[in-house]
């Protein structure tokens, strides 16, 4: 009997834990089908299956509509699987517990620099972004931020390229903020 190899590409890593366990399911029932699993930057699953290099690509968000910075990869259907709740965070000493949608605007666009014009200390905002591509970015600016663009790379501002990354940034960069899939929230920072 032949193997048929399926390759699953998933490139939303949010999905991942996700898919494997989808993988690892079906595999029990067809033992003898090989399913192949990455993670990556959320666009490249759309782009594989356009490709032709993958059967599945996943991301997370809906591929067959245009989004902020990604032209619909037309031809492709989209399924919803999961929603991945996640959270605007907070270095613990900033002094902020909440911020309301405006504030986040005004914050990721960098019109408010000073965490004293939000109800914290008086500190410079370090905003850190996840890099273009990231999925998890993507639905932050769709959702939070309403389609409120992002600001531009300056002194206060770094970028991060995964979930952990995020979490760590925010957890050890004193007057930072963030945003990361809610899992990742610990007790060593404002949610």
């Amino acid at each position: 009997m032949h193997l048929r190899q399926l390759p699953v590409w998933v490139f939303g890593v949010a999905l991942l834990p996700l898919t494997l366990q989808a993988a690892s399911e079906f595999k029990k029932l067809n033992p003898k089908v090989r399913i192949s699993a990455s993670a990556a930057g959320s666009v490249t699953g759309p782009q594989s299956v356009r490709k032709g290099i993958a059967d599945i690509g996943a991301c997370d968000w809906d591929a067959s509509v245009d989004v902020p910075g990604f032209k619909k990869f037309d031809g492709q259907v989209a399924n919803k699987v999961a929603v991945i709740p996640f959270a605007a965070i907070v270095n613990k000493n900033t002094g902020v517990t909440g911020l309301t949608t405006k504030q986040l605007q005004d914050i990721f666009s960098g019109k408010v620099k000073n965490w004293k014009d939000v109800g914290g200390k008086d500190a410079d905002i370090v905003v850190v972004n996840r890099a273009f591509g990231s999925g998890t970015r993507v639905n932050f600016q769709m959702k939070a931020l309403k389609g409120a663009d992002f600001m531009t790379k300056g002194d206060n501002y770094k970028e991060v390229k995964s979930s952990g990354d995020m979490k760590m940034a925010v957890e050890t960069t004193p007057n930072s903020i963030g945003y990361i899939d809610l899992v990742y929230v610990t007790d060593k920072m404002n949610a």
